[in-house]
């Protein structure tokens, strides 16, 4: 464990890789250009494809806030289609989530499950995040941080509005039941 979260998250992926690939239990990969990926820019695709796993790292036992970045993993939404039509969905998804004793840097738990089973055990999954990066260069950031105070701000130009609403997708499942679908229930 570094503390530093995108680090520790990537190295954990790679573990939970590596055990999956040593165990010699995985189903022989797809071939290339018999699938794609859904979503566009590979958003809230789990990045363990194979075996179509998510990793998380939990290092408290105390509450309950599962952040999943760009779908809810609840619903039935494709996100691999495979040349003969058939679908992973991101309901099919299986969560690692990993256990972590931060003091002792050990891997105190391991627990895989479903989105089926945490629903049914501690509710809904939240509002999905869909989250935009601005990557700036280095020169320009410190520019930035040495303004007081340091805000990069910029009114909205028709050209880059236009770009960005063009990939804002519209949703057809909802997270929540809406007033009329539960009332009807």
């Amino acid at each position: 464990m570094t503390g530093k979260t995108r680090t520790d998250g990537s190295n954990l992926r790679k573990s939970v890789a590596r055990v999956l690939e040593e165990s010699r239990a995985l189903p022989a990969p797809a071939p290339d250009g018999s699938w794609r990926i859904v979503p566009p820019k590979r958003k809230g695709v789990p990045r363990l494809l194979r075996e179509f796993v998510d990793t998380f790292i939990v290092t408290s036992g105390s509450s309950y806030n599962l952040q999943v970045w760009n779908r809810n993993p609840s619903q039935p939404l494709p996100q691999i289609e495979y040349s003969d039509g058939a679908l992973l969905r991101a309901n099919d998804v299986r969560l690692a989530f990993v256990r972590v004793d931060v003091a002792r840097h050990k891997i105190r738990a391991i627990v895989v499950a479903t989105p089926e089973y945490i629903v049914a055990r501690f509710g809904k999954f939240g509002k999905p995040t869909v989250k935009e990066q601005l990557i700036i260069l280095q020169r320009v950031r410190q520019q930035v941080l040495s303004m007081n105070p340091p805000i990069l701000f910029y009114p909205d130009e028709a050209a880059l509005s236009r770009r960005f609403s063009k990939r804002i997708v519209q949703q057809e499942s909802r997270i929540h039941d809406s007033p009329t679908r539960a009332s009807a229930h």
